[in-house]
This record gives C-alpha cells, sequence and structure tokens, in this order.
C-alpha cells in the first residue's frame, strides 16, 4: 500500500527449535533396524543435504558442527526473521533459498516456518485478503503442521489444487480434504470451496476426438482449433465428475454447504502467459479466478466502509440528540427521557431473558448430542483406534513401526510424505459425528438471537425525524449493530476453540502414555507400544471423553455469560450516554453531515445489491455455457 516494491518476511525456526528437529533426523538416519522408516530417512537426507551439501547425511552431529556452514546456519538462526524488499526479479532471487531445494549453494528452506510476501500493484483483489499456500504432502514437521491447522482454520475460501489429469484419481488431494475436514469446517470458518485442476493445456487429442460431434469432426486440419476444443471439452466434463465425486464423498454432509459452495475451476497457466496461446485469456480461467478475488475483496472493503458509516453515523446522531433546538421545553425533555430509560430498561431485561431461554435450550440440545458421543466413544474407540491407527490390519508391523513411534513422538499425531495418521482425531471421531450435523446450526442459531436482542421494540410509534428521541433512538441502534459485529467476530473464534477442545482434551489425557510409547526401543518394541497405547485408552476412555463434553458444554456456558454480560453492560452505557439530561459542553449542528453519510449509505447499499446481482448472474451464465 505505501510503495512499489515487493516485499519478503521469512520466520525462521528458534535455535532450540532446529536443535531439536536435527537431533531428531539424525537419530532416524542412524536406525539401521529391519523397521526402519524409508519415508522419514528420504525427508532427513533432503533437510541435511540442503543445508550442508552432499555428504552431510552420513556426518555425526559432531562432525556436522565443524562444517562452515553449521555456523552460517547458526548465524541465520539468531534471529527469528529475515527481510528483504525490492522489485520483483530481485525477490524471487533473494528468496529462492527459503523456498526451494533446487539450485546450487546453501538452501535454507529446512530451516524456514513460514514466507509472507506483499505484493504491489494489486488493491484491486488483494488489499484485503491473504492468500496462504499451505504444503499438502511431503513435510512433516511439527512446528509447520501446528501453523498449517492455525491457518487453515481461519480461512473464509479453501482451494485445492491438483493437476487435472489426476483431479479424480489423486489421492493425495481428496486426502488432504479429508484429514483437515475439522479444520475448515466446525473448528474453522470455511463458507466456500474450490477445486482448481491445474495444466488445462495438457492433453491428447486422440483420447477426446471420439466425444466431438460429426460438425466438430469435419473440422479442417487446424490442430490448433482441434486442441482448443478437445480441452474445453475435457474442462466440462472434469468440473461435472468432480462435483459428483465431492457430492458422493463421506464429508459432503459435515458442510452447511448449497449448491453453490463448491466451485471447480479448470485453468492453464502456461497458456495465460503463452505469446502464441491455444486458449483465450477467458479459457484459461485465470481471470475468472481473479474475479473472484475481486469480488471478495471488494466484499470486504464495503463491509470496513459500511461499519466505519454506521459507527460515524451513531456519534453523530448522539452529538445531535444534544443540540438546544432539539430540546425547546427541557422540562418536557427531562420526562422524556425518564420514559425512554424506563422502556429501555424493561426491553433489556426481556431481551436478555429471551435470548438466554433459547441459549440454555442450545445447551439442552448440545449435551443431548455429546451423551450421545461419549456413550458410542466409550463403547467403540478402542476397536477403532486398533483398526485405523494403533494397529491396522492393511500394514505391516515393519513398515508401520516408525510411523507409529513417529506418532507418539508427535502427541499422537503425525503427517508423513504419504498421509497423515491422528490417533486423538481417531479417538474422537465418534464424538463429532454425534454433533457434526448439528453443531453449526447451533451457532447459527446463537448468532441468530444475539442479532434479535434489541432495547427498541418494532413496534414503537415513530417519534418523528428531527427530534431528540429520534436521534437517541438512531443512536442506539447503531450502537447494537456495532455490538453485534463484535460479538460475532468474538463468537466465531469461541466456536474454533469449542469443536477442538474434544481432541486437545483427549491428547492430553493421553500425553504420558505417548511419552511412555515413544521410548520403547528394541526388539518387540512395536508390540509394547501397541499395549501400552490400548491400555492407557482402556483404563482413561470413561474420563477422557467425559471431560471432553464437559469442556465443550463449559466453554458454550461461558460465551453465553460473556455474550450476555457485553450485551448488557454495553446497553447500559448506550443508554447513559444518550439519557445524560444536558451535555456539559456546546456541540456542533451535525445535521447536515448525518444527512450526508445516510446518502453514502444508501448509495452503498445500492451498489452492494447490484453487485450481488452480477455475481448471480454469473453463476447462472457459467450453468448455461456448462
Amino acid at each position: 500500500m505505501r510503495d512499489w516494491n515487493y516485499k519478503a518476511e521469512i520466520e525462521l525456526f528458534s535455535k532450540e527449535e532446529w536443535s531439536e528437529e536435527l537431533e531428531n533426523m539424525l537419530q532416524v538416519l542412524s536406525d539401521r533396524s529391519e523397521e526402519r522408516d524409508v519415508d522419514l530417512i528420504e525427508i532427513a537426507k533432503d533437510k541435511i543435504k540442503c543445508l550442508f551439501g552432499d555428504g552431510a547425511e552420513k556426518k555425526t552431529l559432531e562432525e556436522l558442527k565443524k562444517d562452515e556452514k553449521f555456523a552460517e546456519v547458526d548465524k541465520l538462526l539468531s534471529k527469528t526473521k529475515k527481510l528483504f524488499s525490492g522489485d520483483f526479479s530481485a525477490i524471487a532471487k533473494d528468496i529462492k533459498p527459503y523456498l526451494t531445494s533446487r539450485g546450487s549453494g546453501i538452501r535454507f528452506w529446512p530451516v524456514v516456518k513460514s514466507v509472507t510476501i506483499k505484493v504491489p500493484k494489486c488493491h484491486d483483489f488483494l488489499e484485503n485478503i491473504i492468500l496462504v499456500d499451505l504444503p499438502g504432502t511431503g513435510d512433516c514437521n511439527k512446528i509447520r503442521d501446528n501453523l498449517w491447522k492455525e491457518k487453515l482454520s481461519s480461512c473464509s475460501v479453501v482451494w485445492i489444487v491438483s493437476d487435472i489429469t489426476r483431479a479424480l484419481s489423486n489421492k493425495d488431494a481428496w486426502e488432504i480434504l479429508k484429514s483437515c475436514i475439522h479444520d475448515i469446517t466446525g473448528g474453522g470458518q470455511c463458507e466456500r470451496m474450490a477445486f482448481i485442476c491445474t495444466k488445462a493445456e495438457m492433453i491428447e487429442i486422440d483420447e477426446q476426438e471420439e466425444s466431438f460431434s460429426e460438425h466438430e469432426q469435419q473440422i479442417p486440419e487446424d490442430e490448433n482449433l482441434k486442441t482448443r476444443i478437445a480441452i474445453l471439452k475435457r474442462n466440462v466434463i472434469t468440473k461435472k465428475e468432480v462435483k459428483e465425486k465431492f457430492e458422493n464423498s463421506e464429508f459432503k454432509n459435515k458442510f452447511d454447504a448449497d449448491e453453490n459452495f463448491l466451485q471447480v475451476f479448470t485453468v492453464s497457466s502456461k497458456e495465460f502467459f503463452n505469446k502464441k496461446p491455444i486458449l483465450n485469456q477467458r479459457d484459461t480461467e485465470i481471470p475468472e479466478l481473479l474475479d473472484v478475488l475481486r469480488m471478495i475483496n471488494r466484499s470486504c472493503s464495503r463491509s470496513s466502509v459500511r461499519d466505519y458509516v454506521n459507527k460515524a453515523l451513531g456519534i453523530l446522531y448522539l452529538i445531535q440528540s444534544y443540540q438546544p433546538d432539539k430540546n425547546p421545553d427541557s422540562e418536557k425533555m427531562a420526562e422524556t427521557k425518564n420514559k425512554l430509560q424506563k422502556e429501555f430498561q424493561e426491553n433489556l431485561n426481556k431481551a436478555l431473558a429471551d435470548m438466554c431461554s433459547h441459549f440454555d435450550y442450545i445447551f439442552r440440545k448440545l449435551d443431548s448430542c455429546l451423551t450421545k458421543g461419549v456413550d458410542e466413544s466409550i463403547k467403540l474407540c478402542l476397536d477403532t483406534a486398533c483398526d485405523e491407527v494403533i494397529s491396522p490390519s492393511n500394514k505391516s508391523n515393519q513398515s508401520y513401526h516408525k510411523t507409529l513411534e513417529a506418532l507418539c513422538k508427535h502427541g499422537g499425531s503425525y503427517r508423513s510424505r504419504v498421509n497423515k495418521v491422528d490417533l486423538n482425531e481417531c479417538l474422537a471421531k465418534h464424538m463429532y459425528s454425534c454433533i457434526d450435523k448439528d453443531f453449526n446450526n447451533f451457532f447459527q442459531s446463537v448468532l441468530e438471537q444475539m442479532n434479535k436482542f434489541s432495547i427498541l421494540k418494532s413496534d414503537t410509534p415513530n417519534p418523528g425525524k428531527d427530534t431528540a428521541e429520534y436521534y437517541i433512538r438512531e443512536f442506539i441502534k447503531s450502537e447494537e449493530a456495532d455490538l453485534k459485529e463484535y460479538l460475532k467476530e468474538k463468537s466465531v473464534k469461541r466456536k474454533k476453540e469449542m469443536y477442538s477442545s474434544i481432541k486437545r482434551v483427549i491428547q492430553e489425557a493421553l500425553a504420558s502414555s505417548y511419552d511412555e510409547a515413544a521410548k520403547e526401543k528394541g526388539k518387540g518394541s512395536m508390540i509394547r507400544r501397541q499395549t501400552i497405547l490400548k491400555e492407557a485408552i482402556e483404563s482413561l476412555k470413561r474420563k477422557m471423553f467425559r471431560d471432553a463434553k464437559k469442556e465443550m458444554l463449559d466453554k458454550f456456558a461461558d460465551l453465553q455469560r460473556e455474550i450476555r454480560k457485553t450485551l448488557e453492560s454495553e446497553s447500559v452505557k448506550s443508554m447513559e450516554h444518550s439519557l445524560q439530561k444536558t451535555h456539559e459542553n456546546t456541540l456542533p449542528d451535525v445535521f447536515k453531515d448525518i444527512e450526508e453519510l445516510k446518502r453514502l449509505e444508501e448509495r452503498l447499499s445500492d451498489v452492494i445489491e447490484s453487485d450481488e446481482d452480477i455475481d448471480s448472474d454469473e453463476d447462472i451464465d457459467s450453468d448455461e455455457d456448462d
């Protein structure tokens, strides 16, 4: 926003974090047993070679410390952040060693937590948006995995990217979606999802020609035109098949999804930048993705403007309510304010009682769902944990030994190059299955009750425009809208904490057992590790699941109390501000300012409605094209 330079901020491991990571990798590399994990070994080799060069994976820690590159890494980690600024070419060159294994010289990506890039000249689609590129598979670092969960749960839109030739068969893409489902539904705030099929230009025309119409088959030997037709036909088929796969998936019902929840794009960045393209710009669907970003960005901007205008109007309404000509008869005005004080207080008491009564109903429903979840978990958890994580029948002991060990070292959850294994989530699945259907509805109901809350009655006779009472009521209305927006944000955050509390309680309950199991070494360690986990689950399951239920209910009760307390205290403050008998200072007449802001507010509403109509039309057009 302030200059035309690209900026990059690289967040690095601390020295302590890197020391622990390096020791773990060297331990993996020193494993000579038949049960060693080949994937872990390859990851450790890649990381050490990137930092210290070929052959470094064969060295001991003492030998690595003598390498001058070790001192270079140590010096780099003396600060937790590294900053770059410059034009595109300079930034691309500067940050390459922190992003990729390719290239010569030392490559620092193994000690990088995250890279933030700030792009200039993109105000129309990035001013209010952060694009977060999360690793799919191939990264099993605990620190980055925690960042992955934290960022994903904050995303309002999720894009899953996959090569178009493997969009349906790519197990990784669908497994990633399956493994992170709780982080983007109940434990997140995902409103929309897109499946982006890349490399749409890669196609075998012979395989597609049989689907050509008779007219298309008679097209002269224009290879480019035939290729374009084949690509566009394949794009339509792919979109249909991806949507069908999502609709029929086991996790579709976990989303509160309408027909527009999932969008599918078939894109070609190569053709978009090609100077002699086969596809036109629109065919590449890159402009369509940019339009999606512009729409979200525009919505954020207008929401911010609308909030600002509402707050400004509220202040102006309050100022205007103190104008002398609005209060010609001080005795009558005092009587009016006393009447309003009584009305507002009665309305406040009733609104709070109605809201809390509904909250109590939600609490009882949630309690019922959780009780069912506890009962099912106690009955099924051990069998489920053994079948899916502790001793799955589709895994050999030899290949799975190190995976289970890594899982125990990482507190019950481990993401490998191939997949993610999470015992805590596995144990929580029966509780989640009992609340998933209703959890988002519970919170939607909480938000609806907050929106209904008001100390103003809708059926109150209009006091007449440009009177003190009119401005007092308008001030109260503005303050309530601002307060509800604040509480909505707070509630969404609390909702995520509530949802993830089940898994967290399970992880904490089993923490000492994970540590104990991780320490098992030598012959027969796999069986001993499995026994420790099974015995811990069996002995702790009743208390563990009841504690998880109590934690979630306590968090909901805390939220309920906070909403009530905040609405009550802030409503009383608004009443005190607006119903003071006099004001100690002479305040300006802001009537013209109010009228100007109201005109802006109306224009803003018209623009937003117009945009929504355009978006709706675009959806219809795209359906017709399909």
